[in-house]
């Protein structure tokens, strides 16, 4: 993925950390990620409050994420113990849920009406 440089402001990578261009330290100038908390909406650095911490033993190279675990620290304003809800978590389950429970509804109300309507009659 391609992001703009901002200095130059040319097309670079966005995993480059020095710009090929102008030789702008990119790491030193990209602001971090944040979101706000879930009870006080302080603005919380997403690195500093969220982290996977694998659940199988170190020698072992499974790093599944059925082996992670998500480990919080607590907001620093509050005091909330999960202040981020990651997108990792809620996107896949609200995905699934779009995608195939609502239309799993419809085609099985369907198929009742249709079963009930068949044998209603007889």
């Amino acid at each position: 993925m391609l992001v703009n440089c901002p200095d130059c402001g040319k097309e670079i990578s966005r995993n480059t950390k020095i710009c090929p261009h102008c030789k702008c330290d990119i790491a030193a100038s990209r602001k971090p990620e944040t979101r706000p908390c879930r009870s006080c909406k302080t603005p919380l650095v997403i690195k500093d409050h969220l982290s996977t911490e694998y659940k199988s033993k170190p020698w072992i190279i499974n790093r599944s994420s059925v082996t992670a675990a998500l480990k919080y620290t607590p907001c620093p304003k509050c005091g909330e113990p999960r202040p981020i809800l990651p997108d990792s978590v809620a996107s896949p389950m609200m995905r699934w849920m779009k995608v195939f429970a609502v239309p799993m509804l419809l085609a099985i109300a369907g198929i009742a009406w249709f079963v009930y309507r068949h044998y209603a009659g007889r």
